[in-house]
């Protein structure tokens, strides 16, 4: 092994050239090298200025002293490092020109980076067997990749344009307490496979800073990460975050409209939810696959968190602990998300699945309630049989019973009401389940599933609860012409705490070309019944919640229903052709975790989505599109129980739920 110096100033390193080498500091080139992976390179004051073309070249340590203006590396130069490598802390010296490479190639352990602040371009790790510390803070322009060996970070920051990890072989990361900053937009971050890795990331701190307003993606990996901050806080973007990852804190510095979007049917698992949005730039928070639910398991939050946009995200439920702010939208297919924070000593839990619940060791008996929630029925699909015809009936909301001051322990056994079935066209809709609680000693009865013959369509009936009942659903307009078109009628919205659910809206029918609409979906408990559609004009549009808001926009040109929200109903679809059927949204919102308004009934034949809120909204029914074809009637909303109990003082739930006032 020997030790060689860079004389000369520019010239080309590469695995055959000797004329800028010498054995000495300021010595002859010529006349020894070029270096190998055996031998150590030297760049110092008497190297001359300049650029270096490396062309593959390589060394074992390498060595930089000089404080003069040289380049090490321009536009594709590669190099390779098979020991240390060292950079002087200031001067002139540049390693970071446009592309080079650099290629830390260690088949052992032991070596160190140090590149006192100065800049490289693109870093790979790649030397099966070879491991390396950082002994400074590393800056890269471009992509730091890991093939192969372990890389410590030494608690030293990083800062690149982004880190991917490629499994060719076995690897190990440790990032202690770094805090690495990725500059680029699309994948940052990219550890979509993590086969061979060894990793430790779980004191680290990532922060995404790109101000672009480019999709950016976080590829987790499933793997366990400190705290990950949204930053670029002007940059309007979407953020992916894929795998069943988890972080200790998720935070954001942005200060501008955006969204963050979690991997549907997966856990996210986070410590701390520090993301708030702003009036007027508000954070949407959703799954990536329309009507699937991601799950976000959070421990706790910081305060303020507020003017969220919140689809197709189930928290967890037991306790609930994810509490969105006053000024948040909950949109459909929400579960465990609550307004505000309960007032001290209270307790929620949120019950839409199994069979038995064990009683808290902390259980007041003299301080809790219990409310029940049936399934909602599922819409009817049309009927058609020349001349006659129907739009299909919505099914009836699920009813709602409120249990106080239960004396429970042990283990409590309980059944969840399913959702009525979506009818097939010519049948009408299923059943919602009872909800039941203690052995049956409480239950809420399900919606009544819509009915409809070829001259006749009647909504179903709301579920009767011991407190409320659900609303009934709408019913579809009625054919004696062929060739003219119907809408099916609204779902009824389920039983609340604070009242009855709101009816269902009627389809409209058409003459000749003219459109024709589906009925509103009521809105939940206390809300407000769904809007009949109107011949030629306009589809139904969903009820309020008891608030006065939430439900979905009349449709007044052909189309898809508008979803409601924070338990308003959905609107019904709008349609004067068999392409144009829609199907209306669902409400969400009860109590600020799951469903409430019934879908609006189709205006087509297109196969309405299921009911995916929770709390017993009805289906909509189906439609009957001008061609005398048949339309399909969509699902109930499943019940549910929620448990609220509190150590010591009354129960406020209006502090904690969207929609309790206190109830």
């Amino acid at each position: 092994m020997a030790t060689y110096y860079w004389v000369g100033g520019t010239g080309t390193w590469n695995t055959s050239s000797n004329t800028n080498w010498a054995l000495t500091s300021g010595g002859v080139g010529g006349l020894v090298g070029p270096p190998t992976s055996s031998d150590d390179a030297v760049i110092d004051t008497n190297s001359g200025t300049g650029t270096i073309f490396c062309t593959g070249a390589v060394c074992n340590n390498l060595t930089v002293t000089a404080s003069q203006a040289i380049n090490l590396g321009t536009t594709a130069s590669t190099y390779s490092v098979y020991g240390n490598l060292t950079f002087p802390s200031g001067g002139s010296f540049n390693a970071s020109t446009s592309n080079a490479t650099v290629t830390f190639a260690a088949t052992t352990t032991g070596k160190t980076i140090t590149t006192n602040g100065k800049s490289l371009a693109i870093v790979i790790f790649n030397g099966v067997g070879g491991g390396w510390t950082l002994g400074s803070a590393l800056t890269t322009t471009g992509a730091i990749t890991l093939t192969n060996g372990s890389l410590n970070t030494g608690n030293y920051n990083i800062s690149c344009a982004s880190f991917v990890y490629s499994a060719t072989g076995t690897a190990t990361l440790t990032l202690g307490t770094s805090t690495i900053t990725l500059s680029n937009s699309g994948t940052m971050w990219s550890f979509a496979t993590t086969t061979g890795l060894t990793f430790s990331g779980a004191s680290s701190t990532i922060v995404l800073s790109s101000t672009s307003t480019a999709t950016r993606t976080f590829a987790g990996g499933g793997l366990t990460y400190g705290t990950l901050t949204i930053g670029g806080a002007t940059g309007i973007s979407n953020l992916t975050i894929s795998g069943s990852n988890t972080f200790s804190t998720l935070n954001s510095q942005k200060t501008v409209a955006n969204t963050i979007i979690f991997p549907s049917a997966t856990t996210t698992t986070i410590g701390t939810w520090s993301v708030s949005g702003s009036s007027g730039n508000p954070v949407t928070v959703v799954s990536n696959s329309s009507g699937a639910s991601a799950t976000l398991t959070i421990t706790n939050q910081t305060s303020g968190v507020d003017y969220l946009i919140v689809q197709d995200i189930t928290s967890n439920l037991a306790p609930v602990t994810f509490y969105a702010g006053t000024h948040t939208q909950l949109n459909s297919n929400v579960l465990g998300v609550a307004a505000t924070t309960p007032t001290a000593n209270q307790y929620v839990y949120v019950l839409t699945g199994g069979t038995s619940w064990t009683v808290p060791a902390n259980w007041n008996n003299s301080n809790n309630a219990i409310h029940l929630f049936g399934g909602g029925g599922g819409g009817a699909g049309s009927y058609y049989s020349a001349p006659n015809g129907a739009g299909g009936a919505g099914g009836g909301g699920g009813g709602y019973t409120k249990a106080t001051n239960l004396t429970l322990s042990g283990s409590v056994s309980y059944a969840v009401g399913a959702g009525g079935t979506a009818a097939f066209v010519g049948s009408n809709g299923g059943a919602g389940g009872s909800t039941t609680f203690n052995s049956g000693a409480y239950s809420a009865g399900g919606g009544g599933g819509g009915v409809s013959t070829t001259t006749s369509s009647t909504g179903g009936s709301g579920g009767a609860g011991s407190t409320y009942n659900g609303g009934s659903g709408g019913s579809g307009a009625l054919i004696t012409v062929a060739g003219n078109g119907v809408g099916g009628g609204g779902g009824g919205g389920a039983g609340g705490p604070l009242g009855v659910g709101g009816t269902g809206g009627n389809g409209s029918f058409s003459t000749g070309s003219a459109s024709y609409g589906g009925g509103g979906g009521g809105g939940n408990g206390g809300g407000s019944a769904g809007g009949n559609a109107i011949v030629a004009t306009s589809s139904g549009a969903g009820g309020n919640n008891n608030a006065g808001s939430g439900g979905g926009a009349a449709v007044t040109s052909a189309g898809k229903g508008n979803p409601g929200f924070s338990g308003g109903g959905g609107s019904g679809g709008l349609g004067n052709s068999i392409s144009t059927g829609g199907i209306g949204g669902v409400g969400t919102d009860v109590v600020g975790m799951g469903g409430g308004g019934g879908e609006g009934g189709t205006s087509g034949n297109t196969v309405p989505a299921s009911n995916t809120s929770y709390f017993g909204g009805g289906g909509g029914g189906g439609g009957l599109p001008l061609s005398d074809a048949t339309g399909r009637g969509g699902a109930g909303a499943q019940g549910g129980i929620i448990i609220v109990y509190k150590l010591v003082g009354a129960i406020t739930n209006f502090n904690f739920f969207a929609f309790f006032n206190g109830a």
